[in-house]
């Protein structure tokens, strides 16, 4: 069954837009008074204000540009962190910086120790991430090498979790502009 969903296209169905509006009344209703939230915690509660959804919207695409060396990565990484710890599960993928980097930052983040002091507490790291996790959704980490990632492969892979009953509220990807195409493009 898995190898007959390879590339399957999922649909909603069918909406009539007029039928509809008294659902979408109540959906705004129950969104306006808190009993419904719609979005994915930054974290950041006055950031959670600005977006349309109040945090990150379900089924959208959000993009963080900067130059080089201004902390792209870094608040990724505690987007991630911050949606682990509100309930939700992560998938975050890392094209630029190593597992290992990428874990040292949680690490450091979580347990209020500097990333290069990590190595003089380690068993104080453990217990803070430990005691952390008890709380927290599952942050699951995969690290590809540039130009080798592409979208077919982002789609395999949820696509393996989905066979394992796995889903994902949120999608980080370090360095979109790293994938390679899955189409071929004649040089000019």
């Amino acid at each position: 069954s898995a190898a007959m969903n390879v590339g399957a296209v999922e649909t909603v169905g069918e909406y009539d837009y007029w039928a509809e509006i008294e659902n979408r009344t109540q959906r705004r209703l129950a969104v306006e008074d808190g009993s419904l939230q719609v979005g994915i915690t930054t974290g950041w509660p006055d950031l959670d204000t600005h977006l349309y959804h109040f945090g990150w919207g379900r089924k959208e695409f959000s993009l963080l540009m900067g130059g080089p060396k201004v902390g792209k990565s870094l608040a990724l990484a505690e987007f991630g962190r911050n949606a682990s710890l509100a309930g939700y599960q992560v998938l975050f993928i890392t094209l630029e910086v190593s597992r290992e980097i990428v874990t040292d930052r949680l690490d450091a983040a979580l347990s209020d120790i500097a990333t290069k002091a990590l190595g003089k507490s380690p068993h104080i790291v453990e217990a803070k991430i430990k005691a952390l996790r008890e709380r927290a959704r599952p942050i699951m980490i995969h690290e590809y090498p540039p130009d080798a990632f592409t979208a077919s492969m982002l789609r395999r892979l949820l696509e393996n979790y989905r066979a394992k009953s796995v889903t994902f509220d949120l999608i980080v990807l370090d360095y979109a502009d790293l994938m390679e195409s899955d189409r071929q493009f004649e040089k000019v």
